[in-house]
């Protein structure tokens, strides 16, 4: 049924036919039990009526399940193309956005819920919308649907998410708990990279409270960690944090040695 249902031509033929046979049967149901005199073969033929409804009943069963395939194909689509991006996004892509978002709701009434990771994407996505509330809503409900899988990279990860958004909220103490309890499950789960995520993000939560010392300290901290692994990308950022840190002291010599460093 479902190689038929993917044979692109003919998907709206056999819709169209199944919902004919599913009416057309479920009225030969009802028309054969209401009779008072069933001639023999007319009985044989309620078995066949009641296979032509269920096949109806088994595509819109499918219709469910492939339309759960096709939005999670269209949020990765959509999240590849924002990949790149940094601040806002285009009014078709809101577009996008707010179609993937009402068919996540609708494919729930059904029953059927997003995989985690899926969760966090959308989360991402509404973030670059600027919609932080709903960003917040779908990070929380991957860190519950991680921590029922018992995932600690994926709770980690939701925990990072929902810390930023916290950050962008102004809540700074909530944002350094969220932070601090991703970390300690990174580090408990031998993350180094995440680790070394978490530290950086820490840094930054000490950099805004006014810290410098403290945010070094974990700017540091982070960058070993990337030097350790070999992540090339976070020990640029890791390095451009302290420039920043330094520029703030009023080193700007040093500022554009790190920065330098970074580029």
């Amino acid at each position: 049924v479902t190689i038929l249902w993917w044979t692109i031509p003919f998907r709206w033929l056999f819709w169209f036919a199944t919902i004919f046979a599913s009416v057309i049967g479920t009225f030969e149901v009802a028309e054969n039990y209401l009779s008072v005199n069933l001639p023999i073969e007319k009985i044989q033929q309620i078995p066949i009526a009641i296979f032509s409804s269920g096949i109806g009943i088994i595509f819109l069963t499918n219709e469910k399940i492939l339309n759960a395939h096709k939005n999670m194909k269209n949020i990765d689509q959509l999240s590849e193309r924002l990949a790149t991006l940094e601040a806002s996004m285009s009014p078709q892509q809101l577009k996008d956005l707010e179609k993937i978002e009402q068919t996540t709701e609708k494919l729930a009434h059904f029953g059927v819920n997003l995989d985690p990771w899926y969760e966090i994407k959308l989360g991402d996505m509404a973030r670059l919308a600027g919609q932080n509330e709903a960003a917040q809503r779908y990070f929380k409900q991957a860190y519950d649907d991680f921590s029922a899988l018992n995932d600690g990279i994926g709770q980690a990860k939701a925990l990072n998410d929902l810390g930023n958004v916290a950050d962008t909220f102004g809540d700074i103490h909530e944002s350094e708990r969220l932070h601090k309890e991703s970390l300690a499950i990174r580090i408990k789960i031998g993350d180094r990279q995440g680790e070394a995520a978490s530290l950086n993000n820490l840094g930054n939560i000490a950099k805004t409270r006014g810290d410098l010392a403290e945010a070094e300290r974990l700017h540091r901290e982070s960058l070993a960690i990337e030097k350790e692994i070999g992540n090339r990308q976070g020990e640029a950022g890791s390095l451009n944090n302290l420039g920043l840190i330094a520029k703030t002291r009023g080193g700007l010599d040093e500022a554009e040695r790190l920065y330098q460093e970074s580029r």
